[in-house]
């Protein structure tokens, strides 16, 4: 293949997987501003409506690993392809939807799509890019993510208001099928399929622990949180099948023998932890606190979108250039910083200040993001990537999960557990105060994981 026909390709890879990694994570915080009016329309109640959202995120976290087997076999641009299929289909049947076990069920296969793109699209990324192209290649994979992240609420609360729930999963099939269309016109060329064996049973333990995991988290009692510490004896159990087989779903030895990929791993788990509800805390308090509308929220959360769209292709070029730069740790400063001016002003109705602040934390997670995952693809080999892909979008997914968790049970306990439209602006003001205090010192916590984490061989 020519110089030129290889770039070429290179590039139409990177637009393939920065369009479909948008569409995985908005369609999964879209809904968020909609989810009252889902359950009117349907006839659902609370439990139900909760599981439209966490069903998703749940199916999609455990099937990643076991998917990253099947993409080893089938090859990796089939695999997005179809999981691209798959959720053009999912999605088209989701604004379809008659009652709500039709609309969990679609979901659910919906979060299986997902994970069938996340497993996939960074693996295409590492193998047709040299480590000193993939930096810039992440950045930009990394800023589609989190704008799909942070313009899901905003674009999903707009499409609501104006043209009704379904709207938003008609956006996202014209959106996928824009992405589809543009897919087949590469003509990109698919791998030969592979023959590879699977861990059944470590697939087994894998989704049961994951599953359980994510289920204890969404429930609220202390059956939730027994749930989530069953899951704990479940990767344990996961762990010592995997150690022991000769062939396993996950190599033990990248967190045995790889301190590298452990550490750039929990530095991007803490980073997701500290920053991911921060979007949902300020329009909780900008709402309740200060009576804003809707329309001057989004507004001010823009900002953390607009200020990524900036930081994160520099950062990524910047890594390339600087391998063994310590700009990952530099953003998880930026973080840190901007989380502890937030817990010292959470009472003070500044709009402009709060944008401010919104976009030097975007500044921050651009610094971090892209240069810490290319230090994580980058810490293993070439057959270890689908494994490596997963794992990262793991962290992301266990970070967001663990961010609302931490943030619900914090102001639960402060002010009590009472319906939002009853919340005290006082009692959520001093509940935000220690809500930041503690992700300020998750991320300072992240800041050091991110240093001490050693350097590729």
């Amino acid at each position: 293949m020519s110089e030129t026909a290889e770039t070429h390709n290179k590039n139409s890879f990177l637009a393939v997987v920065m369009a479909v990694y948008f569409l995985t994570p908005f369609m999964g915080s879209a809904l968020v501003t909609s989810i009252a009016d889902i359950g009117i329309e349907l006839s659902m109640n609370v439990n139900s409506t909760g599981s439209i959202i966490s069903v998703y995120v749940l199916s999609t976290a455990s099937l990643l690993l076991p998917v990253s087997r099947i993409a080893d076999a089938a090859g990796y641009l089939r695999t997005l392809f179809f999981g691209a299929c798959l959720f053009f289909c999912t999605t088209a049947l989701c604004g379809l939807a008659v009652n709500g076990q039709m609309l969990i069920t679609m979901r659910v296969i919906e979060g299986f799509a997902a994970s069938m793109i996340f497993c996939s699209g960074m693996t295409l990324i590492s193998v047709h890019f040299p480590p000193q192209e993939r930096g810039r290649a992440l950045g930009m994979i990394t800023l589609m993510v989190y704008s799909g992240l942070s313009l899901g609420p905003i674009i999903g609360g707009y499409l609501n208001s104006t043209y009704g729930w379904r709207s938003i999963f008609w956006f996202g099939v014209l959106l996928t099928s824009g992405v589809l269309i543009f897919f087949i016109s590469r003509r990109l060329p698919f791998e030969k399929p592979k023959k590879v064996s699977f861990d059944i049973y470590g697939m087994l333990l894998y989704v049961a622990a994951t599953g359980l995991f994510f289920s204890g988290f969404s429930i609220q009692s202390a059956y939730g949180a027994l749930t989530a510490a069953l899951s704990i004896l479940f990767y344990i159990m996961f762990f010592f099948y995997e150690k022991n087989h000769p062939d396993p779903l996950f190599d033990v030895t990248l967190i045995t023998k790889n301190r590298l990929f452990v550490m750039s791993n929990i530095s991007s788990l803490l980073n997701y932890m500290a920053a991911s509800a921060v979007l949902f805390l300020v329009s909780l308090q900008l709402r309740i606190s200060f009576g804003y509308e809707s329309k001057h929220i989004g507004l001010v959360l823009l900002a953390q979108s607009l200020a990524m769209t900036i930081s994160a292709p520099l950062s990524g070029r910047y890594s390339d250039r600087h391998p063994d730069s310590r700009i990952a740790s530099a953003g998880m400063a930026v973080i840190a910083v901007m989380l502890f001016l937030m817990s010292m002003t959470a009472g003070i109705d500044n709009p402009l200040m709060l944008a401010a602040i919104q976009f030097c934390i975007g500044i921050g997670f651009g610094m971090f993001a892209p240069s810490n995952n290319k230090t994580i693809m980058n810490s293993v080999e070439k057959r270890h990537y689908s494994t490596a892909a997963s794992v990262l979008s793991s962290m992301r997914l266990y970070g967001q999960t663990l961010s609302i968790g931490l943030s619900v049970m914090v102001i639960s306990l402060i002010a009590g557990k009472v319906m939002v439209e009853h919340l005290s602006p006082e009692k959520l003001t001093h509940s935000l105060h220690y809500v930041y205090l503690l992700y300020c010192a998750i991320s300072v916590a992240g800041v050091f994981t991110s240093l001490f984490r050693g350097r590729a061989a």
